[in-house]
């Protein structure tokens, strides 16, 4: 066969592929990439959490065996507390070691006012979408409204995903909740958070819960890092 029939099969086998290729709805792709800058925000998030712990300063030879034992535990904790695991063994732990030290001991109240598992910040970008369509709602209407108007939008926007998306302006719970949702596609849970509590009255209400949870997460990681902090710092000003 010549190189010109060779191209003449293969052009037509790609026209043909091209032809049965499934096409793709500007609602599916939209969909599609918004799954993927959320997958991207939270690879970012991550390397930023691994930048911070290969900047901490390592335990250095012949400190304490019980220095060393406390800052291995408040590590262990602080991976179960990450991976939203029941953490009160751990916790036990580091108190046991910690003793009489009221530096350390001070550290982990927000960990004991948790309760042993906290929702891990995948767990609440997931919540966050679950009760998005309730906020929304709220900007069409209140449940129960004599304005039958008004109620008719309320239902329809649960319905139908019409929805101001992104950073957009606005004082409204919609565009509340447009912009703490591109906050926590971006991994910026404090950022999330923020926008939130600009939320007033019935969807403030709804977000309660949420913004709980989210709290008790952003409280607990920054205890655990200025825990693991104070102990690798006087860890190293001893060695």
């Amino acid at each position: 066969i010549s190189q010109g029939g060779d191209l003449s099969a293969l052009e037509d086998r790609v026209s043909d592929l091209e032809s049965k290729a499934p096409e793709v709805s500007p609602a599916e792709l939209n969909s599609l990439n918004g799954k993927v800058d959320s997958v991207v925000g939270q690879l970012d998030g991550i390397v930023a959490r691994v930048d911070e712990l290969e900047a901490r300063p390592v335990p250095q030879p012949g400190a304490a065996p019980g220095d060393v034992a406390l800052i291995l535990a408040a590590n262990e904790l602080e991976e179960e507390v990450l991976a939203g695991l029941d953490y009160s063994q751990e916790l036990k732990l580091v108190r046991d070691l910690a003793g009489n030290d009221a530096s350390v001991t001070a550290l982990l109240t927000p960990l004991d006012a948790a309760g042993g598992a906290i929702e891990t910040r995948q767990g609440l970008a997931q919540s966050f979408a679950q009760i998005l369509p309730d906020i929304v709602a709220v900007s069409y209407g209140e449940e129960g409204s004599d304005d039958l108007v008004s109620g008719i939008f309320e239902r329809l926007s649960r319905v139908v995903s019409v929805r101001p998306v992104g950073d957009v302006e606005g004082d409204g719970a919609d565009a509340i909740a447009a912009r703490a949702e591109a906050r926590l596609e971006n991994a910026d849970l404090p950022g999330a958070v923020k926008e939130l509590e600009g939320l007033q009255g019935k969807a403030a209400e709804i977000a309660a819960p949420w913004m709980a949870a989210a709290n008790a997460r952003l409280a607990a990681e920054q205890s655990l890092n200025d825990l693991i902090a104070l102990l690798l710092t006087r860890q190293a000003g001893e060695g």
